[in-house]
């Protein structure tokens, strides 16, 4: 199952619409910072949208954190804001920890970043709505996964 993940859109929908466009996933996460964004995108067919609410989603209905399962990968979704990740990941990594995560994913920091802390993965796709277009794709199945960082802004 392919799995696009992304964040901090601040507006930029059209950086959306492209990632979807390009990688064409089963499963789209989407960290905060610019749910509003969110309506209107062109989907692939079947694909399944999973949200967070982040610092800047004034009046969201969605929860700050979410905890899923997909093919037997219990990713654990936050903005991070309220783990301080700009500080650094140790409350992030805890959070994790307590949830029996296998990756925990994270905006709120604009900046690509992937890191083992024992067997979990703690991983910032970046910011979408940046110059970059950042983000990163997963191939989940049977309770494994693979996942690239990627950059639309940098191909063409």
């Amino acid at each position: 199952m392919k799995v696009c993940v992304c964040s901090d859109s601040h507006g930029n929908a059209a950086n959306v619409d492209k990632m979807l466009l390009r990688e064409s996933p089963s499963v789209l996460l989407f960290l905060g910072d610019g749910l509003r964004d969110l309506r209107g995108l062109t989907l692939p067919r079947g694909c399944r949208v999973h949200t967070v609410s982040g610092n800047c989603d004034f009046g969201a209905s969605e929860p700050e954190l979410r905890l899923l399962s997909l093919e037997g990968v219990r990713i654990l979704m936050m903005h991070g804001h309220r783990a301080a990740v700009k500080a650094g990941l140790f409350r992030m990594d805890l959070l994790a920890q307590e949830n029996r995560a296998d990756i925990a994913l994270y905006g709120h920091t604009h900046r690509q970043d992937a890191q083992w802390s024992e067997q979990r993965l703690l991983l910032c796709p970046g910011s979408i709505g940046s110059a970059l277009c950042s983000y990163a794709v997963f191939d989940v199945q049977e309770g494994r996964f693979s996942f690239e960082l990627k950059n639309l802004g940098e191909q063409q």
